[in-house]
């Protein structure tokens, strides 16, 4: 069942009947800031604790049409859900690409940059219900020869389409074969991180549409072992299927996700596979409350692979958390120099910056604290 319909079939009603992260009480409201255009399509329910209310909207509600608006529009305090429904309906009614050309024009407002990843999320759902749920269609109206198109913040565009998808009638193994097809597709490699970014998608995809049985996504993920020029692409489809989980697990009522234990289950796969699990855990933690500085000595809890995945995440989360703070994340940095080298958390910190913000002016400034031998490498 796709997000949509499992979304209308519960009635919203998963996302207050099962336990929550850390308990807060956060509320989605269906009002906007007074000083916002009211977009027509609001939250619902309760978002689960733990979880900021505009990611429980893009992640666990499905779109629905509104009346078109300029996303300039939208203001204050919190206008990320006005502004990712405004350029959801321009999608819908006036095509991806332009939808997503004005959202790179905007990318430097801070309103949309931080944010910029679920705008496309929300952008990729509009398109894929204009395609008529037709996957390889949405897909490809994200093609862009004049920019990044749906590569744009970190592919977010090919997530929200892969995500919303029907599976397949067949379960999630042939749902897996159909997603393969998609993203094994040559176009999908012709832009820098498209392919392996769609693998990572049907990762997400294979999760939900599961009923967030973990062991099965993560078994249907072995179509990808020969997806695309890059190879072995497995590893991208596991580390989208333990995401998904992670997120949306707990509210969706996973038996593979626990409100107390933000690491679980990443212990119960160990090596490689489990790997693709702590990547995210860093993350977790830090919307449950343990301060940035302090998610390394989490990560020492894991095996070796684990350890190594857990502070890679780490490293992209320091380039997220502290956007125009190089001299921050240079002096975090050290922590994970043990498993990356000097260098390799700053370099991946940058790394994380272009992707999402599609800009170099800020990654640039991470560079100029990597001296030595470790500048070459960059």
């Amino acid at each position: 069942m796709s997000r949509r319909r499992r979304a209308e079939s519960r009635s919203g009603l998963a996302l207050l009947a099962l336990p929550l992260l850390l308990v807060i009480g956060i509320v989605v409201t269906t009002e906007t800031p007074s000083a916002s255009p009211a977009p027509t399509a609001t939250p619902s329910g309760t978002a689960p604790s733990g979880m900021d209310p505009f990611d429980a909207f893009i992640l666990l509600e499905p779109y629905v049409p509104g009346t078109p608006i300029d996303p300039a529009s939208c203001t204050g305090n919190d206008p990320r859900l006005c502004i990712a429904q405004a350029y959801a309906d321009l999608a819908y009614t006036e095509g991806a690409i332009e939808s997503l050309r004005r959202l790179e024009a905007s990318i430097a407002d801070p309103a949309i940059g931080g944010a910029c990843h679920l705008i496309s999320h929300r952008i990729g759902a509009a398109a894929l219900m204009a395609a008529g749920d037709n996957v390889a269609a949405a897909v490809a109206a994200g093609a862009d020869d004049g920019g990044r198109g749906g590569a744009l913040c970190g592919s977010g565009y090919y997530h929200g389409i892969l995500v919303g998808a029907e599976p397949e009638s067949g379960g999630v193994e042939a749902f897996a074969v159909r997603l393969h097809e998609i993203c094994a597709a040559p176009d999908a490699w012709t832009v820098i991180d498209v392919g392996v970014n769609c693998v990572h998608a049907a990762g997400h995809a294979l999760t939900s549409s599961s009923g967030y049985d973990l062991p099965a996504a993560l078994a249907a993920c072995d179509v990808f072992a020969d997806a695309g020029p890059g190879g072995d692409q497995r590893g991208a489809c596991e580390h989208g299927a333990f995401m998904e989980n992670a997120f949306s697990g707990v509210a969706m009522g996973s038996s593979w996700a626990r409100a107390d234990d933000p690491s679980y289950p990443c212990g119960e796969f160990p090596g490689a596979v489990g790997a693709g699990c702590w990547f995210h855990v860093g993350e977790i933690l830090t919307r449950a409350g343990v301060a940035l500085p302090d998610v390394p000595a989490y990560c020492a809890k894991a095996d070796t692979d684990g350890r190594a995945a857990c502070l890679e995440g780490w490293s992209r989360d320091l380039g997220l958390a502290y956007p125009d703070d190089p001299a921050t994340i240079a002096a975090l940095c050290p922590a994970a120099d043990t498993v990356f080298g000097a260098g390799g958390c700053l370099m991946r910190a940058a790394h994380e910056q272009t992707l999402l913000w599609a800009e170099v002016a800020r990654p640039a400034a991470i560079c100029r604290a990597i001296a030595g031998p470790s500048a070459a490498r960059f």
